[in-house]
């Protein structure tokens, strides 16, 4: 599942939370969809990316 699209300022690319990996990770694509590629790796569930200058999103572990 692929959610919470947004373009980067400059218009080329695309964030996104994705469940690809098993876990909620921020991926980045060209804004044509292609060249995706996982932008975090870690064990927490990470959602809402949003790019201004930086790019920031909500990050929080699971607990069992």
């Amino acid at each position: 599942m692929d959610e919470n699209p947004v373009y980067s300022p400059d218009g080329k690319c695309i964030y996104i939370d994705s469940v690809r990996t098993g876990t909620a990770q921020i991926w980045r694509m060209l804004a044509d969809g292609t060249d995706a590629e996982q932008i975090t790796t870690d064990d927490f569930a990470n959602w809402l990316p949003h790019v201004c200058r930086t790019l920031s999103y909500v990050s929080y572990q699971l607990v069992p």
